[in-house]
């Protein structure tokens, strides 16, 4: 990832992008240098005016962070909170990776300078055509070379030696003492452990544009496609706000411009109106009913959607289905498997199959089956706290069917509760009614989870 995406991922919200090196303006100064000494004055006058400004913001923060320790300190150990300790410590790192990130920003722009002005390699000025003037003589260039040294000397020097800075480390460190000696019984080493969670989870901690290398979908081969890529989301009539929320967390500012459009004699009508030629595209559309459309419109939109997308030249497109329909009928999954195979989709995204084997219906296209199940043992975990003793006695899981006994089993052995399932009669086409019904099934105070 390059220095101007990584500034753009870990800055700090809070505080702003302008509170940071203007590395942006730096790298257009470096780009008007042509020739003179006077262009090369203005760029170093900027790098000293925002080492001075950056200098101010840390100043500023750090009273900040003096404050609220000295509140902490004239607090008596037995009343204080885990929350304004870790309000504390969470500053302390907000402030020393603010100092770390801007740190980084001169170094990488000072690289920049010594290749702009041919400083970095000797050899290849030395072995220059006798044509070429250089921009700089011999002594310029040493001369420039010791005045990035010396910037860098004092942009260390204004950091980590200056003796009238607050020495974070020392801080965190009575912190977590602080933490040790008021809730873990004096051990360090755990106390520093429940910090390190805590900030790896603050808002400021949390990067905002991942790498592409570390992508799901990125593969070896198609390394150097994938470094200018550009993602789009598109969307059907369903599962508009899941769509809107993963926007939202990849960064984006709206979905894919699409158009959805139903006649009056129910038929529809799709356009993309973005160009997404070259471009690695998720359709979201679950293939399930609601109030607007029926099973086979919400069908027949995902199909048209990703025809679509393969005529527009998509790079790659990929089904996104949070439910998908037919699982438990043979002949209408295989026809829907082959339509999807057929309209040129390359993946297919979905959650919790009923049975592993519904990925073979697909062939040779693969099936992500993501599964829930930590998500809703983490859910209950948190809604029975305080409320549940015993697991095993108090709480139940039940399957409504036979297929889903192998996912019941995974939850109740996590939860470590028990496990009980429906044996359904079938005594119609459409009529399945489970044994138990009229009261037979008493799982006495039990809370019981379908």
């Amino acid at each position: 990832m390059k220095f101007g995406q990584q500034l753009l991922s870990e800055f700090n919200q809070d505080w702003g992008l302008e509170a940071y090196v203007g590395y942006k303006h730096l790298k257009d100064i470096l780009r008007e240098i042509r020739d003179g000494a006077k262009q090369v004055d203005v760029f170093f006058v900027e790098l000293a005016t925002d080492l001075q400004r950056v200098n101010l913001f840390v100043k500023k923060q750090e009273l900040s962070l003096y404050d609220m320790v000295r509140i902490l300190r004239d607090t008596s150990i037995d009343k204080v909170e885990k929350k304004y300790i870790f309000e504390c410590y969470n500053t302390c790192k907000a402030i020393h990776k603010y100092q770390e990130l801007n740190k980084l920003c001169f170094e990488k722009i000072i690289k920049k300078f010594h290749k702009r002005m041919g400083l970095r390699d000797k050899k290849k000025k030395d072995e220059a055509e006798e044509g070429e003037e250089p921009m700089f003589t011999r002594e310029q260039q040493r001369d420039l070379r010791h005045r990035c040294d010396d910037f860098l000397e004092d942009v260390e020097d204004a950091y980590f030696q200056n003796p009238e800075r607050v020495d974070l480390a020392k801080t965190m460190q009575d912190l977590e003492l602080v933490y040790a000696e008021r809730f873990s019984h004096g051990d360090e080493i755990l106390a520093g452990e429940v910090l390190e969670k805590v900030w790896s989870i603050d808002h400021r901690n949390q990067s905002r544009i991942i790498d592409y290398t570390e992508a799901h979908y990125y593969k070896e081969k198609l390394r150097k496609r994938e470094a200018h890529y550009a993602c789009r989301i598109l969307c059907g009539s369903t599962n508009r706000t899941l769509a809107r929320n993963v926007s939202r967390c990849l960064g984006h500012r709206s979905l894919c411009n699409a158009k959805v459009k139903t006649f009056a004699n129910g038929e529809c009508n799709l356009q993309v109106l973005d160009n997404i030629r070259g471009d690695d595209v998720f359709v979201f559309q679950s293939t399930s009913f609601t109030d607007e459309v029926s099973l086979a419109h919400a069908q027949m939109e995902l199909l048209l959607l990703i025809h679509t997308c393969r005529l527009a030249s998509a790079a790659r497109i990929t089904a996104v289905m949070p439910y998908m329909a037919y699982q438990s009928r043979k002949q209408p999954m295989t026809a829907f498997a082959q339509m999807i195979k057929k309209m040129g989709c390359d993946r297919i995204l979905t959650v919790d199959l009923l049975a592993g084997q519904i990925q073979g219906f697909f062939e040779s296209t693969p099936v992500d089956n993501v599964k829930v199940l930590m998500e809703f043992v983490k859910y209950f975990t948190e809604k029975f706290e305080g409320k549940v003793d015993d697991y095993a006695s108090q709480v139940c899981v039940v399957s409504p069917r036979s297929t889903a006994v192998d996912r019941a089993k995974e939850m109740a052995d996590e939860l470590g509760c028990g496990l009980a399932t429906v044996i359904r009669r079938r005594k119609e086409e459409e009529d399945e009614s489970p044994d138990g019904e009229g009261g037979k099934l008493s799982w006495k105070f039990k809370e019981v989870q379908i």
